[in-house]
């Protein structure tokens, strides 16, 4: 496999950054105060949740949002992670002994 560095920091340069969709208040306190606090590392505790704040309808959004997108996007980057690791270094440097 030949991977052109080049043309792959170039693409990964102008590759547009994620923006969540537009969430109505109740799913965006769920992402803010859940989802993200779990993806970075973070400890949820249940009881500083404030149970008004979202209904059934948010958490429903809410996962909708992860499976249609923190799934999808996560599987991109893992299979693009393996095919970069399965590429053989190769040197354009010639080496004189």
């Amino acid at each position: 496999m030949k991977i052109d560095l080049v043309r792959l920091a170039a693409n990964l340069q102008s590759a547009q950054t994620f923006e969540l969709p537009e969430l109505n208040q109740g799913t965006a306190y769920l992402h803010d105060n859940i989802i993200t606090r779990l993806l970075n590392g973070e400890m949820v505790h249940l009881s500083d949740l404030d149970f008004d704040a979202f209904d059934a309808e948010d958490i429903d959004a809410l996962s909708n949002l992860y499976d249609g997108f923190y799934e999808k996007t996560s599987a991109q980057a893992v299979n693009i992670l393996h095919s970069l690791r399965r590429a053989d270094p190769i040197s354009k440097v010639a080496a004189y002994v």
